[in-house]
Order: C-alpha cells, then sequence, then structure tokens
C-alpha cells in the first residue's frame, strides 16, 4: 500500500494537465464518527473534469502507518502528515462503513481558478512536497484547505467571518465528544493552558464543521463580479445517529464512586480507628504516574498545548516521596508539611475550580478531593501519633 500510494503521487506529479471549462471543485465534508481519531470530521477538496479525466480527491488527513518510527512519532507530537491524492469512491465507502455523512459543495471557480487550484494541488502532492508537520489546532486537514484556497485563489475570495470569537480552542472541542466522556477527560487533563487560548474566526476553520460554514458564506469574483462561492450544496451520503452512552459508562459514576469509597473507608478508619495504608500507596501513586505523564507531554513532546499544565498541581512527581513516607512510616516535620502543603493545594484548586484561566474538566473533581482527604487524613493521623505515641502504619 505504501508503494502504491507513492506510485500514484508520482504519477499525478509527472505533467501539468490542463482542464476543461466542465470541470467541477468541490469540498467535500466528512461528519465525525464515533472513534476519537475521527470525532472531529474530516475534510478534503474533490476536482472532476469529465473531458479530461480526471476525478482526484486531496487529502491532507493521512500518514504512513509504515513509518519504523511512528509510534515514537505520533507520542512526541512528531508524526509527518501528507497531502494523497485519492480515488473519491474510497473516502465515501471508508465514510459509509463508519456511519458518517458527506456534504458535498460546488465551487463556483472560473477555469483558470479551477486549474490555478489544481496545480498548486498537484505540486504538493509531489513526494518532496507532500509531508507537514501535523498540528491539531493550527495546521490540519481542515485548516490546510483554507490555506490552500487562499494561495490558490487569492484577492478573488472573500471571506465572510465573524468580527470576534469567544470560544477557546478546547471549548470548540467539547461538544465533539459528549458520547465519549472518557476521551474527552483524557485530552483536557492532558491539555494545559494553551488549548485555553480563545481562536480568532480565521483559526475556528480547523474544524472541517467551520470550514464547510464559512466555505458557504465566503464570496468569489468570478465573470467579473463577486458573488457565492458555494454554487450547489447537497448530501450525499446520509448516516443514522450514534446512540447516546448509558449513564454506567461515563466518568462521573467511576470518578463519584472514589470519592465515596475515600469518603467511607477515611470515616471507618477514623471511627475504628485503623491506620491503613494500602489505599493511600494506590491513591498517591496513580497521581504519581499522571504526572509523570504530563511532565512527558510538557517537556518531551511537540505537542504545544500540553504545556503549562495545571493538573500538576495535583498530580505532581511528590506524590511519590509520600507513597515512600507511608511505605517507611515516616514521621518527620518535613513529611507533615508535605502533606499539608499538598493538601491545601488540592482545596485550592478545588476553590477555584472554574475560575483558573485553564478550563479544567469537572470529572477530575472527585478525585481531586479524594486525594485531599487523604492527605489531610494522613496528616491528622501522623499528629496523633506524635501526641499519643501510638503505632503509625500497622496494616489493615
Amino acid at each position: 500500500m505504501k508503494k502504491l500510494l507513492w506510485l500514484c503521487c508520482f504519477c499525478f506529479s509527472l505533467s501539468a494537465q490542463q482542464l476543461s471549462p466542465s470541470t467541477v471543485v468541490s469540498l467535500i465534508t466528512v461528519s465525525p464518527g464515533d472513534e476519537l481519531y475521527n470525532s472531529f470530521g474530516h475534510s478534503a477538496l474533490l476536482i472532476e473534469d469529465q473531458a479530461s479525466k480526471v476525478s482526484r480527491m486531496y487529502n491532507y488527513g493521512t500518514f504512513d502507518f509504515e513509518d519504523p518510527n511512528f509510534y515514537t512519532n505520533f507520542t512526541r507530537g512528531k508524526l509527518r502528515y501528507m497531502l494523497a491524492v485519492e480515488d473519491p469512491r474510497y473516502l465515501y465507502q471508508i465514510a459509509q462503513w463508519e456511519n458518517r455523512a458527506i456534504v458535498q459543495q460546488v465551487l463556483r471557480l472560473s477555469t483558470q481558478q479551477a486549474q490555478r487550484l489544481f496545480d498548486f494541488l498537484e505540486n504538493n502532492a509531489k513526494p518532496e512536497n507532500c509531508f507537514y508537520k501535523y498540528d491539531f489546532f493550527y495546521d490540519n486537514c481542515s485548516s490546510r484547505l483554507r490555506d490552500v484556497l487562499n494561495t490558490a485563489l487569492g484577492d478573488s475570495i472573500q471571506w465572510v467571518l465573524p468580527e470576534t470569537n469567544n470560544k477557546s480552542f478546547r471549548a470548540l472541542i467539547d461538544p465533539y465528544l459528549d458520547n465519549q466522556r472518557y476521551q474527552d477527560m483524557g485530552m483536557d487533563l492532558g491539555m494545559g493552558t494553551p488549548a485555553d487560548k480563545i481562536a480568532t474566526p480565521a483559526q475556528l476553520m480547523f474544524l472541517p464543521d467551520y470550514l464547510k460554514d464559512f466555505v458557504g458564506k465566503a464570496k468569489v469574483f468570478s465573470d467579473g463580479k463577486w458573488q457565492p462561492l458555494v454554487s450547489q450544496e447537497r448530501r450525499v451520503l446520509h448516516n443514522a445517529p450514534f446512540p447516546s452512552d448509558p449513564f454506567w459508562k461515563k466518568p462521573g459514576l467511576l470518578m463519584g464512586s472514589i470519592l465515596l469509597i475515600t469518603f467511607l473507608l477515611t470515616w471507618w478508619q477514623y471511627r475504628r480507628p485503623a491506620a491503613g495504608h494500602w489505599f493511600d500507596v494506590l491513591m498517591f501513586s496513580l497521581a504519581g504516574l499522571i504526572s509523570l505523564l504530563l511532565i512527558f507531554l510538557w517537556f518531551f513532546t511537540d505537542h504545544g498545548v500540553t504545556k503549562w499544565n495545571l493538573h500538576l498541581l495535583w498530580a505532581n512527581p511528590l506524590t511519590f516521596v509520600i507513597v515512600a513516607g507511608i511505605l517507611k512510616k515516616t514521621n518527620t516535620a518535613f513529611f507533615r508539611g508535605l502533606l499539608l502543603t499538598y493538601f491545601f493545594s488540592n482545596a485550592l484548586l478545588l476553590l477555584f475550580w472554574n475560575q483558573w484561566n485553564q478550563e479544567l474538566n469537572g470529572y477530575l473533581a472527585p478525585l481531586v478531593a479524594a486525594l485531599a482527604l487523604r492527605s489531610i487524613y494522613v496528616y491528622y493521623r501522623l499528629i496523633k501519633k506524635t501526641e499519643t505515641d501510638g503505632v503509625f502504619g500497622s496494616a489493615v
């Protein structure tokens, strides 16, 4: 498949081909799917010319699975995406299989405008030009097409954009994950404050739905006058609505259960009193492991949106020190101070949960509260041990 793809790209770019006046250029928009990788939809450009026997789909959303460093580059944000030239039937078949709708917008372009667009895409599809560094918010399969139209049409295209936008990149993608709450929680956990930057009106077109809407409102200078860019819009493939996830598949039940179990266990240990430490080791180890992931995403990848992450206030490597202190039955002033600092850090985060410059996913609040509760309980237990000279850390 890899060799075939390269051969197709090479053959399509061997020579410049002249299009006829019957050429039809269309923006193809594929609706979101029910998997994380296709949750935000897809965009491509279709150029068809029956006279020249041209029918080519230009897709900026492809990558090479056979790359020997595929998984490493994907994880580190260094994966190269590419422009692929495909048979349009392939995209239609995939969309139908994934239960995704397709909308075709026929663009009102002159023969000269269509030729410039075609020549640009053909040149961009050459092996030496087709790769680019993917960025989900700023340089993806949808925003690339916006830039292609701007480059090929120049002053002949006029976008009708809102004067302002008050939504962040994170807020823009949230509605697409309504039925994928665990994935949404994971993405919110990994993305830092850069994801909460307000997108400019032009940047909204990183989402295929916005590109489709703005192309539908755009104007083009053709036949000596400004006209709507879209001459015809039709739905070429319909889809059935995806079912909503039942409540038990949403993170709220899991996270709420963790907080409830934490409260009940803490109350039971306080009343007995019992000083078991297995639950604390599990909870603080979990926070520590999450911190390693967040640090890796911040400092060791090219994902720009994973920097300056406030979740490191509760998921930080110091929780491993807490785990070590619990296992070693430590009762020093430093260790007690660390527990108290960690408690106040979590409490402060929870108190102003909706007021930080980073939008924090509400499903994570019960986990932060559970960690805060256990840290203050362990602190209380150490204080009582100091006062009564009891035994710390006896297993339950």
